[in-house]
């Protein structure tokens, strides 16, 4: 991954339109990878339920 300072310091040098864009790039990126953990995470205990492992 890049480190905030850097993703700051990019961010600064981009035109604001850019930045606009960027940044809700990066707020889908995360609300997805969220989503995508949960998902996961349902799919893993439903497994497990099925094989009778209990968390």
């Amino acid at each position: 991954g890049v480190s905030p300072e850097i993703w700051t310091q990019f961010m600064q040098v981009q035109p604001p339109m850019m930045q606009n864009m960027l940044g809700a790039y990066v707020q889908q990126s995360q609300s997805m990878l969220g989503q995508m953990q949960e998902q996961v995470q349902k799919q893993t205990e439903q497994m497990l339920g099925a094989l009778g492992v209990k968390k």
